[in-house]
Formats: C-alpha cells, structure tokens, sequence
C-alpha cells in the first residue's frame, strides 16, 4: 500500500515544532495506520510527552520501524528516527542490504541524519573463529544505490562483539556522491 504524502508540508518540516504538529494533525486525519501512529508520536514527542511517546513505539512498532527488529535501536526526534543503530546493543541478524532498504523506506527514516552499523551475521556465527576482518561492503552498495536517501551527516562503522584488525568497506565514492559529497584524496 502506498502511503500518503504532503510533501509541501514535509518540506517545511525544520527547527519548527509547529510545522510537525501541522503535519501530525494531517497525518492523524488520514485513514491508514501508519500516517495515523507516525501523526500521534509526532504529536507526543513535539509535546515533550515521553511515556506516551515510548508506547506508541510500543504498540505501534510494525507501522513505525516496519521489518526492523533484531539488532535495531533509534533514537528519535519529532516522530522521526534521527539516528539508527544496527548491530549496536545486539547483532543484527539481517543481511546489511536488506535491512537498510527496509530503513531507507520508512517514513520515519526520511530525516534520519547519523547511521551506526556494528554487527552483522548469522546467529550460528561463532565469533571466536573470525578471522579478525568484517566486510561492510554491502551496506556501501546499498547506501549508493537508494534513490532517495535519507539526509545522511554521519555514517559510522563500529563492530562492538569481536576486537576486528580488518575492516572492509568497499567502495566510498558512490555512496558518498548520493550525498553529495565527494571522496576526497589524502
């Protein structure tokens, strides 16, 4: 399903906490789910209401970080996710390419401005038996090939279960282009 927008008021979405709950109040006056829990955490948070806003997160969850389970954590602002965590406070057991095409989609990640990736794997992995190195290659590919990315400021990399002496990343500059910034040579 295809949800509904009002890009003239997401557009002025800013520094503004009227501007969201204009955009609450258009989003709760929709008839789909989502709009409606992504309109009352908008509501709550601009309110400063942070029970509220932990329960809808709560109950609302499928229709507010869709897919995302295992391994994820956000932290929000404004019925936004300002950052996500993935493979953080727990590995992330999603493949990096899939995961971070189900984030890109969300609603909620369309002001998303800091992206932390730690751990990926199976949960068969035994980390023990690492050979020291871990491949964020995917996550790359899939940073530089999302049409509309979030407005990304900060992307880091940080495995936390294993004292990693290889880190792979592939590829910087096409990811970095989709963000308009260029890859700068040493």
């Amino acid at each position: 399903m295809k949800r509904p927008r009002n890009r003239e008021l997401e557009a002025q979405l800013g520094d503004d906490p009227a501007a969201y709950l204009v955009y609450a109040d258009w989003l709760l006056s929709q008839e789909d789910w989502y709009s409606q829990a992504h309109g009352e955490l908008i509501g709550a948070q601009v309110r400063g209401d942070e029970a509220a806003a932990a329960k809808i997160l709560e109950e609302q969850a499928d229709w507010l970080i869709g897919e995302m389970s295992d391994g994820f954590a956000a932290t929000w602002h404004w019925g936004f996710i300002e950052e996500a965590r993935l493979g953080i406070e727990e590995p992330c057991w999603i493949d990096q390419s899939t995961v971070l095409k189900a984030l890109f989609k969300l609603g909620t990640a369309k002001r998303m401005d800091s992206l932390v990736l730690g751990d990926f794997g199976d949960e068969d992995d035994d980390y023990e038996d690492v050979d020291a190195s871990a491949s964020y290659e995917d996550a790359i590919e899939r940073i530089a090939k999302t049409k509309v990315p979030p407005p990304l400021k900060r992307l880091v990399i940080r495995p936390t279960r294993m004292p990693l002496l290889n880190v792979t990343v592939g590829d910087l500059g096409p990811a970095l282009e989709r963000f308009g910034q260029k890859l700068r040579e040493p």
